[in-house]
């Protein structure tokens, strides 16, 4: 099976999204009036909700790319014009 690669544009987007979610929480604790102390600790009490919207947009982005990733549909043997065939049974033809 070969190795599948995520596009770069997936990644970036991803980061994107990313960096949204964390600003998205540290406007809302803004929005809230807090301080410096009461915003990190806001962020650090959100942080398995903030990885787990990062994961999920993650493996989101991954699904759309093994179904937008090209295919490349196999030759034949009559089309390729190769004949090696990996055949057992070509292993023991003269």
């Amino acid at each position: 099976m070969a190795r599948h690669q995520v596009p770069r544009w997936m990644s970036a987007l991803w980061v994107v999204l990313v960096i949204g979610i964390a600003s998205s929480y540290l406007a809302v604790a803004l929005r809230r009036g807090y301080d410096l102390t009461l915003t990190v600790g806001f962020l650090a009490a959100n942080f398995v909700d903030m990885f787990m919207w990062a994961v999920l947009a993650g493996l989101l982005l991954y699904v759309m790319s093994l179904f937008l990733r090209p295919r490349h549909p196999r030759k034949s043997l009559d089309e390729s014009g190769d004949e090696h065939s990996n055949d057992m049974s070509n292993l023991f033809s003269p």
